[in-house]
């Protein structure tokens, strides 16, 4: 009887071992984020600006090829449009939102290579950059 049960407990020691090491394996296998960009190669900075957004939808960007764009905010936050289609204009309740003091690089994959708008809740400076 109690051998039967050291053998269960190592049993199920072995299995709860097998399954962390299965789950660290799919971990360890996933891919990171390649930020837009194909991974190995070095991101070329194609322009950088430090455009004013003011309370009315401003151009960004308006390429049409890319591998992707970095936006870093300051101290408001700033509603974005990715494309022009039906004559999009961020507003204070349309966009999305890019919070103040952060940097995000948009992928292209993702949010394509269009017409970037910015609309500012208060006036002020941004830094953008594209790459290609």
């Amino acid at each position: 009887m109690i051998f039967a049960s050291k053998v269960r407990i190592i049993i199920a020691s072995l299995a709860v071992i097998l399954v962390g090491l299965a789950a660290l394996m799919v971990n360890l296998q996933a891919p990171g984020p390649t930020l837009g960009f194909q991974q190995g190669l070095d991101a070329i900075v194609a322009t950088t600006s430090n455009p004013t957004i003011t309370t009315t939808g401003v151009t960004l960007f308006a390429t049409s090829s890319c591998s992707g764009r970095t936006i870093t905010t300051v101290a408001s936050p700033i509603m974005l449009t990715f494309s022009d289609r039906i004559n999009q204009t961020p507003t204070g309740l349309f966009g999305h939102l890019q919070a103040a003091s952060t940097t995000i690089t948009y992928p292209a994959e993702q949010y394509g290579c269009g017409l970037f708008k910015a609309f500012g809740f208060v006036s002020s400076a941004i830094t953008v950059t594209e790459y290609r």
